[in-house]
């Protein structure tokens, strides 16, 4: 994979983030009993692994090649070091699937005017990718496999980012109620009018339904691609994801949903022959995470995740007290 286009580099130099992962063994909680001869790219342990918003795809200007697409999810990290690639695979916000999906509400919504020119880009090379042949995300994900590293798919657990930011889905267009807004609980939003909330993006996870759509997107996404695991990423935005009078219940029902993600890939990794790992990433150490209600430690002790990784929040530095 060869270089195509300046912004495509642009691109990999702001969208890459390099994190540490901590590896955990589960076995004992979710055994998927005798296993096959794993792959060579899952017979050893990862170390060093890069996140990859998928920015590359925000800015291009559409259409884009397959040569385009595989050099910007891949390129910089070949021949590298790096054994894991951890790429997201859902847009900002309403977490659209930038694949071709078989849940239909998760569908773009195209708006008769683009709320910005990023939304006007990333629709229409969505449109251009979902087309492409052969099917650019099983390339990628054989590709990354050739190279002897693992290919994990992620999604941001509830992400803010504006309209302008990211299209929107038949799922969210449908249900206004489900977003947060002045509900939120989280003590820390943007500025607003003195004594007012702004509007919130995110949605609440409290609602079953919303919990539940997002659970469908993660079926269809591990049962029909070769990912070796599916990575919440915490860091989108953590803390924003319940209306102030339910903030204390958040830590349980977060957990019991970690709990259905995890029956849910064992179940594929099942129907795979090999386990469908689970990665977390959050904004630092347990400390950190125990401020925004995200219970990381009773997560490693209940064996639910197969790495967690902590990176810092909005930044790239790696000061984490690790």
């Amino acid at each position: 994979m060869r270089r195509k286009t300046p912004s495509s580099v642009l691109a990999v130099v702001l969208t890459i983030v390099i994190v540490f992962t901590i590896v955990i063994g589960c076995g004992a909680v979710s055994s998927l009993g005798a296993q096959p001869t794993e792959p060579a790219w899952m017979s050893k342990k990862p170390r060093f692994f890069i996140n990859h918003d998928g920015y590359f795809l925000l800015v291009n200007t559409p259409p884009i090649t397959l040569d385009q697409f595989l050099y910007g999810a891949l390129g910089s990290v070949e021949g590298t070091q790096v054994d894991g690639l951890v790429c997201h695979m859902f847009t900002f916000g309403d977490a659209v699937p930038l694949f071709k999906t078989t849940v239909e509400e998760a569908n773009v919504v195209r708006p008769d005017k683009a709320a910005s020119g990023h939304v006007w880009r990333y629709i229409h090379t969505r449109a251009a990718l979902l087309a492409l042949p052969p099917a650019p995300w099983a390339t990628l994900i054989a590709k990354t496999h050739e190279q002897g590293k693992q290919f994990w798919g992620s999604m941001r657990f509830n992400d803010a980012h504006p309209p302008s930011y990211g299209m929107r889905s038949k799922f969210g267009v449908d249900h206004p109620e489900h977003l947060l807004d002045e509900r939120c609980g989280a003590p820390f939003h943007d500025p607003g009018p003195p004594g007012k909330v702004p509007p919130s993006r995110p949605r609440d996870i409290g609602i079953r339904e919303v919990r539940e759509y997002r659970l469908r997107l993660i079926r269809d996404l591990c049962s029909r691609y070769d990912v070796d695991g599916f990575e919440w990423d915490c860091t989108r935005d953590n803390d924003h994801n319940f209306p102030a009078d339910q903030r204390a219940e958040g830590p349980r029902i977060l957990t019991e949903y970690m709990r259905e993600v995890r029956r849910a890939l064992d179940e594929i990794g099942r129907e795979r022959g090999r386990r469908v790992g689970l990665g977390i990433r959050v904004p630092g150490p347990p400390e950190v995470c125990r401020e925004p209600g995200l219970p990381i430690e009773q997560w490693i002790r209940e064996g639910l995740g197969d790495m967690v990784r902590p990176t810092v929040y909005y930044d790239t530095t790696c000061e984490l007290p690790f």
